[in-house]
């Protein structure tokens, strides 16, 4: 049990991403983000957030382009997925 906790306060002590932040704080510990901004509060960093000007703790992103669900226009009408009432089709 004194290994695994040792081991356990090891990887929480790891900076993988060497920003200076650890992993068990880093908001966004695979990319390097040492100011840890997280402009939208949603508790992942401004350098990997996929949306940051809307709240997407889950980072939902349906169609695989790299922008979140909740800032992506599938259809492309200028209205958010998040608002719009027919994400699937032009209105």
């Amino acid at each position: 049990a004194v290994e695994q906790r040792n081991f356990q306060h090891q990887a929480d002590a790891a900076d993988t991403d060497l920003d200076g932040v650890f992993q068990n704080v880093d908001n966004c510990p695979n990319v390097a983000n040492a100011n840890q901004a997280d402009s939208d509060g949603d508790g992942v960093g401004d350098a990997c957030d996929n949306c940051q000007s809307i709240a997407n703790a889950d980072q939902y992103d349906d169609n695989l382009n790299g922008i979140g669900y909740a800032c992506d226009d599938n259809d492309r009408d200028g209205i958010q997925n998040r608002i719009d009432n027919c994400v699937a089709g032009y209105n």
